[in-house]
């Protein structure tokens, strides 16, 4: 009871429950409690650390590694005030008929309203020139459901090939 704040001692909202402080925590039988919430963005970095534009979809070329960045913002509420949570975090990077990256998962904790980059790599072997791929990412509830999603659209462009040979007559 000493850690409360002046926020704590204000009436539970209407639609939430009866005009009693916050930190009882007493709600309507009839109020469901939203899962958590967040946000997803994503960027890719080459191998030297630059960004690669964003046209949608994003061109990486064949035979090159790069570092996805996954940002994450909680933005989870109990009662109506920013809270903290544990998300599961799926990563994968998935072609027509080719798994690029495979499926990961992560248990990461957010603090209230944290926003967080998380990166991955993702190497592009060199026979997938011409491949239609797609990032995906999920954000997981710590019971396992789904929370928020993200595609984000990949062209594999081919790498020229130059053929070329030394000749020494001696």
């Amino acid at each position: 009871m000493d850690d409360l704040k002046l926020e704590d001692w204000w009436p539970m909202e209407p639609s939430v429950g009866p005009p009693l402080p916050k930190w009882m925590g007493i709600t309507w039988p009839w109020y469901e409690e939203k899962p958590p919430g967040a946000t997803i963005g994503i960027e890719v970095f080459s191998s030297q650390g630059l960004l690669v534009e964003n046209r949608s979809p994003i061109v990486v070329d064949e035979g090159e590694s790069y570092t996805v960045r996954v940002t994450i913002t909680n933005l989870t509420t109990r009662a109506g005030d920013p809270w903290e949570a544990t998300f599961g975090i799926d990563f994968a990077v998935l072609g027509a008929y080719e798994v690029i990256v495979p499926w990961g998962r992560t248990s990461e904790y957010f603090a209230a309203e944290q926003t967080r980059a998380l990166d991955y790599s993702m190497d592009i072997r060199f026979d997938l020139g011409g491949t239609q791929a797609a990032i995906r990412v999920n954000v997981l509830d710590p019971t396992g459901a789904l929370v928020a999603s993200a595609i984000e659209p990949v062209t594999i462009q081919s790498v020229a090939i130059i053929y070329g040979a030394e000749v020494v007559i001696a």
